[in-house]
């Protein structure tokens, strides 16, 4: 097999038109995107970074970001959320005193990036990273516990950082050259 490239930022975040959101959710999640990947861009020396990575299969999201080094993939959800305390209680998700959707379609995105790929990755990530006007999106403690983790954006980087610490190799090859082609199909959607 040719050696592939293993480094490097591919694709750019997405603002969803087909989606059946308004406008100004629409912006707010790219908004969020944009915020993510400008938090994440720099580590394009060190790892293989996706952005708006669709999977060439009907599904009604895609991978907003994802980080790939040795054998492992860390998939980040990005939100752009309204101001307010953003906690967890079994299994649920609040903001305030209301019970908001608990994010978790970037889960199953990533449960079926997996599927496609011959060799699982070794180590599997996934965080949803929460940015605020004026950084007013105050996320609990609790919210790091959820099936998906929710952290603020200014947490975001030191759980990113340490990340890429206990995966310091190169991105597998076989890993690397499977994630550039499931790329390249989607990118064509």
């Amino acid at each position: 097999m040719r050696a592939v490239q293993t480094r490097g930022v591919f694709g750019q975040p997405s603002a969803h038109t087909n989606t059946k959101f308004s406008q100004e959710a629409v912006s707010a999640g790219f908004s969020g995107e944009r915020a993510t990947a400008d938090l994440i861009d720099g580590y394009g020396s060190q790892a293989m970074i996706f952005h708006g990575l669709k999977l060439p299969i009907k599904l009604r999201t895609d991978i907003d970001h994802l980080i790939v080094r040795d054998n492992a993939v860390f998939a980040i959800d990005s939100k752009y959320w309204s101001a307010g305390r953003y906690w967890a209680l079994g299994g649920n998700l609040y903001r305030g005193l209301s019970k908001i959707s608990t994010p978790q379609a970037m889960t199953q995105a990533v449960n079926a990036l997996v599927a496609m790929l011959d060799n699982a990755p070794d180590h599997i990530n996934v965080l949803t990273v929460v940015h605020s006007k004026g950084h007013r999106a105050r996320i609990g403690s609790s919210a790091r516990k959820l099936a998906q983790p929710m952290v603020a954006a200014s947490a975001a980087y030191s759980i990113i950082d340490r990340w890429l610490q206990e995966h310091p190799g190169e991105p597998d090859q076989l890993l690397a050259s499977q994630l550039l082609g499931i790329y390249r199909l989607g990118f064509g959607r």
